[in-house]
């Protein structure tokens, strides 16, 4: 069986579609970051226990997805004391928050008005552990 030009060019046309559909999969969506979103009726409640050895570090995310009329910050916390934040300023410093420590930590996010129902109050939250 002899292979013609037109041949070779099928398989590679094939193994390049493979190819795209494997790539497509293995990136859509994955960025690393665990995620949750929150709404104003979680506000002040543990959503996430992170552990943390020397030298490691917690970033964390911001993303609102929806707030009229309402302001929110997420909290780092360590035996019920506030260790970090990310507050108002969240979008001038790229709402992420750094944090290095060593320990367990509680994340909560405070919704200033916490009766506000989920159309006008929804916040999403990533984190990632980082080494």
């Amino acid at each position: 069986m002899t292979l013609t030009l037109i041949d070779v060019g099928r398989f590679f046309t094939i193994l390049g579609i493979i190819g795209l559909v494997i790539l497509t999969l293995c990136l859509a969506g994955f960025d690393g970051y665990e995620s949750k979103t929150l709404y104003a009726r979680d506000s002040g409640k543990g959503f996430a226990t992170v552990s943390l050895r020397p030298g490691q570090q917690l970033i964390a995310r911001m993303d609102k997805k929806v707030m009229i009329g309402n302001n929110a910050y997420l909290v780092v916390e360590r035996d019920g004391k506030e260790v970090a934040s990310l507050a108002d300023d969240w979008e001038e410093t790229k709402n992420e928050l750094i944090f290095e420590g060593d320990g367990e930590y509680n994340l909560k996010v405070i919704f200033e008005d916490s009766s506000a129902d989920r159309r006008s109050a929804e916040i999403e939250i990533k984190w990632l552990i980082a080494k």
